[in-house]
Parts: C-alpha cells; structure tokens; sequence
C-alpha cells in the first residue's frame, strides 16, 4: 500500500486487545506514514459488509 497515497486505515480488532493495537498502529505509520487509522471491535453487530439487522 506504500506510494498509494492511501490516507485512511481500518484495523479490526478483537476483544479490545490494547498490544495488537500498539502493534497495528506502529506497523502501518511505518510502512505508510502519518494516515489516519480507525480501530474497531470485530464483534461489534454490523462492522462487517453484511451488517446484522436490527433485533427488535
């Protein structure tokens, strides 16, 4: 992805594991420089591209 000009990264993460997100976070501004990066919880209903529809 370097010299994409890729300026925003999505990292999934599980169970609010803080060491994986250290981890992702230092590797991608390594590799692609100061972008922006969003973490969220891969159990939350929806993240995916199918989201889970609404129980109700």
């Amino acid at each position: 992805m370097r010299n994409t000009g890729i300026q925003r990264v999505a990292v999934s993460v599980f169970r609010n594991d803080q060491v994986y997100c250290n981890y992702a976070y230092q590797t991608i501004r390594d590799d692609l420089g100061p972008v922006q990066i969003d973490f969220f919880d891969c159990e939350s209903p929806g993240c995916w591209i199918h989201p889970v529809p609404e129980q109700g």
